[in-house]
């Protein structure tokens, strides 16, 4: 098993290695294999059916001699059971005796089943062999007998006194190579390669693990590895309750001194301390005794009878076998004596489950032998009762002249059954020739028309001309970020990415991005990974708030002009208000544009921009108001400002302005954290359409359902609304809302749940020079050296707008276009394990022009067309938890699916 969870810690602090076929080593190192850690399922296998043993033992060298040649390996087998590791051996013994109860228990069942012909299904067969194998254990003389068997045959292949790992351990040199699947010999401190065996069998690869690199990716010292290995679990020792090895690298890490030490500090952790004062048992350094008596004294005893029941030999040979290792790998000891003198190992509980096991594995193999042979005789029956029903006696009739140029009907030769025959064969049945057909079988007569029919008309649909190719982009044009993303929006579609949770893939940016840069090491990772979350986790807050505070406006100056109140503190009226004064009418034309030409039915064609023509109208009239609700400063007396400000003052006479700054004063508080108009555009965006939607879409809705009412006789037709743009929309929706029962609310309402918010890079940028503490990484980002504080204009307009698009926010939000240790691109294997993030590609300006003008050339073909990946856009789109990257989808082309190009060079 090794350490718990070793290889995942491994993983998530991005160490994954490239796998290899062959270990390669140096012709003076040794590879050392712990043979049953790296091949138990082959020694289940071939060890689990032993008819004979030499072949099991064949079969097992021919998947050791794939690791590499034999005189470059040094194979260890397990042997005696250690005194250290005895809850290990009891736990495991445990399970496999519930797997042998639960074996016998399916075995048990298929036998009654068969004996009672009733229904076997598959799961039940695979259920029994699927316990035996949980129940499978690899006897101490099938093992003698191999090395034996492997010694004849000159290998190097010794069998260990207790554990392989010591004695591996013990004889590693610093240029040897170790083979196992178990995570606990990367801990030791000899041991300075540890090659992983991965895949299947039939593919195997081998995935090297280097100590340095290790210490590297987790930022400890080779004191503190093995400290981490003896307090997260092991073979050996438990570790505390809710303090795995994640949790537990984050605390040794600032911890000094050799393992004890390091132990008794790591007790002393508040953190620590929290969990073991809840306990009953309390925790001390002989607590871990076992594991630092294994992995830094490098010495096992041999457990006694009593103490492994599944493995031990008897209490005469086990008594004072303390097992220790010289630094060339000796062992000292009495052990050694007991695994030769097989006359003195005893009978014991282990043969007991043996001799079960065997049972129940002949059990097995009698009845698949039984179920085999009733299948095959209730195959026969069946043949038989079929060829029975056939040879029955018919009533004679007609015969059938035989065709002998016939394929269907022309009888076969009489061949004994050899194959199963049709389930459901075909017959076939003759017409009677007693009566004639039905007249509709008649021969059909050509009739002429009594009236000719009517031509119908096909509307010929009205093609859309397409936009024309663009032309090349040469070098002395200017083609910098806007030019970048305007050539890319033109040539492909744009899509979502989904990288999974926010916090994980700024983690993982910004630790990537502090290693690529040595003289940055004093600034801690997690300290600016969370301040970058929080930064972009509290501008969704301010833009998602300032959203919900602008709908409530909205809803509350619309309740008082439409349904005002009789008197002061009294009910509202029942129907709206007929007419409102040119004031409020101009408010709410730009709040929302009026009907355009297919949403209406009188037939007005010949609307203006003034008409509501203009569908984008009314976003920058919501991003200025929502800029002022944030900032709490007016506009400027522009166009769009002075429509702003008369909304504004009619508001603060209906008095809902002055309410509601008393009752959303927390949002004016952080005010200098974000830039107004940048905090608020994604919002702005988002409630302009949705005030679209409910307001002009909404009005379409309703007249609809008014006029079926009228229709039904459950309203009056003086009620009926008309679609019409001499009306502003959102007068219409009332009255419509009105007839209909009021079905809909007066403003489009969202839900107190952040929703997802688009921020793009410059904004970002933006928000993160707001924050102090991450100014050393953004200088460090742009390549500044100097001691003056970085201004906002250096990041966002000397130095992004020149930036390929999604450079900050692969450097420093999400760690997209991963590359191995030689800097290249991942390729196969590790780049479908990193999924998306590995599709995306981050390429200089100039390959992007050179992409654009392929595209545009006059001799591109799209059909040989095979570029694939993503190209960032620049922008990111979360709800503070999850992040979405906005790309280009390089693989399809928009000029082939607007048929811009000619269409001789278009596929099929």
């Amino acid at each position: 098993m090794g350490v718990n969870r070793a290889w995942q810690l491994l993983a998530k602090k991005g160490l994954v290695p490239d796998s290899f076929d062959k270990i390669p080593t140096d012709p003076t190192a040794k590879i050392r294999v712990d043979v049953c850690a790296t091949h138990n399922t082959p020694i289940r296998h071939v060890y689990s059916n032993p008819i004979d043993l030499d072949a099991a033992h064949s079969i097992l060298e021919h998947w050791l001699l794939k690791i590499s040649d034999k005189d470059k390996v040094r194979f260890y087998i397990d042997g005696l059971p250690a005194e250290e590791k005895t809850k290990t051996h009891s736990d495991r013994d445990e399970r496999r005796q519930k797997a042998l109860v639960k074996a016998n228990t399916a075995v048990s069942k298929l036998e009654c089943r068969l004996a009672e012909r009733k229904r076997i299904k598959k799961y039940y067969i695979a259920d029994a062999n699927k316990n035996l194998q949980k129940a499978f254990q690899w006897s101490l003389d099938d093992r003698k007998s191999f090395v034996a068997y492997m010694t004849e045959k000159n290998y190097d292949i010794v069998l260990c006194p207790t554990e392989a790992d010591v004695l591996i351990a013990a004889e590693c040199r610093p240029r040897d190579a170790v083979v196992t699947c178990d995570s606990d010999l990367l801990f030791y401190r000899t041991v300075l390669t540890v090659w992983r065996p991965v895949g299947s069998y039939k593919a195997r690869r081998f995935v090297p693990y280097e100590k340095p690199a290790v210490l590297k990716a987790l930022s400890l010292s080779s004191t503190q590895l093995t400290a981490l290995a003896i307090l997260s679990g092991n073979d050996y020792c438990c570790n505390i309750p809710y303090l795995a090895i994640d949790t537990n690298h984050k605390i040794v890490k600032s911890l000094q001194g050799d393992e004890t030490s390091i132990i008794r500090q790591y007790l002393s952790h508040p953190q620590v301390k929290r969990r073991t004062d809840k306990g009953d048992s309390k925790w001390s350094v002989e607590s871990y005794a076992s594991a630092i008596k294994v992995f830094v004294e490098l010495k096992q005893t041999v457990a006694s009878e009593s103490a492994s029941p599944s493995l031990a030999a008897n209490g005469d040979n086990a008594a004072n076998n303390s097992i220790s290792f010289s630094d060339n790998g000796t062992a000292a000891g009495s052990a050694e004596a007991s695994l030769t003198d097989n006359s003195t190992v005893k009978d014991n509980p282990a043969r007991d489950t043996r001799l079960s096991f065997l049972n129940l594995l002949e059990r097995i193999k009698c009845f698949m032998h039984d179920f085999d042979a009733y299948k095959k005789e209730a195959y026969e029956a069946r043949v038989a009762k079929r060829a029975a029903r056939g040879s029955q006696s018919k009533p004679e009739g007609k015969t059938k002249a035989v065709n002998p140029y016939a394929t269907i009907d022309k009888p076969g030769p009489d061949l004994s059954h050899k194959y199963r025959p049709r389930f459901s064969p075909k017959l076939r049945f003759e017409p009677s020739n007693e009566q004639p057909p039905p007249a509709i079988f008649m021969e059909y007569k050509l009739k002429p028309w009594k009236k000719p029919p009517d031509r119908p008309t096909l509307l010929t649909p009205a093609k859309k001309k397409p936009s024309p190719l663009k032309a090349e982009i040469d070098e002395d044009s200017r083609f910098e970020r806007k030019q970048i993303l305007d050539a890319l929006s033109f040539e492909h579609p744009t899509v979502t990415l989904d990288v999974n949770l926010l916090s994980r893939n700024v983690s993982t940016a910004v630790k990537k991005e502090l290693d690529s840069f040595h003289s940055s090491s004093h600034i801690d990772s997690d300290t600016i990974a969370k301040a970058i979350t929080d930064c972009i986790r509290g501008a969704v807050k301010v833009a998602w708030e300032i959203k919900q505070y602008g709908q409530q406006l909205i809803g509350l100056y619309l309740e008082d002009l439409f349904y005002p109140r009789v008197t002061p503190g009294g009910s509202r009226g029942v129907l709206p208000v007929p007419a409102i004064g040119q004031r409020d009418r101009t408010i709410i034309d730009e709040l929302c544009p009026r009907l355009s030409s297919k949403e209406m039915n009188d037939g007005e064609d010949d609307l203006t921009a003034e008409d509501g023509r203009d569908v984008d109208s009314n976003t920058p009239f919501i991003h200025s108001f929502l800029t002022f609700l944030y900032s709490g400063n007016r506009p400027r007396d522009s166009k769009v400002g002075s429509a702003v400000n008369n909304f504004i003052e009619r508001l603060q006479e209906m008095g809902h302005l002055e309410k509601s700054k008393q009752k959303k004063s927390e949002i004016f508080r952080c005010v200098k954290e974000y830039t107004p108009s940048s905090v608020v555009r994604s919002a702005a965006s988002q409630l302009s359409a949705e005030l679209k939607k409910h307001y002009r879409h909404g009005t379409k809705t309703l007249s609809e359902k008014v006029e079926k009412m009228i229709r039904q006789g459950n309203l009056p037709g003086t009620q009926a609304v008309s679609c019409t743009s001499n009306e502003p929309a959102i007068h219409l929706f009332v009255r419509a809302n009105a007839s209909a029962g009021r079905p809909w609310s007066l403003s489009p309402l969202s839900t107190d749940k952040h929703g997802y918010l688009t921020f793009t890079e410059i904004e970002l940028a933006a928000f993160l020079h707001k924050r102090e503490e991450l100014h050393p990484i953004l200088k460090t980002l742009i390549g500044s050296k100097d001691d003056r504080r970085l201004t906002q204009a250096e990041l966002t307009l000397d130095w992004l707008p020149l930036q390929t698009p999604g450079v900050l926010i692969q450097r420093l939000i999400s760690p997209v276009d991963p590359k191995n240790l030689a800097g290249d691109r991942l390729r196969g294997r590790e780049k479908k394990a990193s999924g998306i993030a590995a599709a995306v590609r981050i390429i200089e300006p100039d390959e992007i022009r050179a992409h654009i003008n392929t595209l545009r050339a006059g001799s591109f073909e799209p059909k040989s067309y095979q570029e694939k990946g993503y190209f960032l856009r620049g922008s990111v789109k979360t709800d503070g938890y999850q992040l979405q990257l906005l790309a280009y989808k390089v693989r399809e082309l928009s000029s082939a699916k607007y048929k811009r190009y000619h269409t001789d060079v278009l596929p099929d």
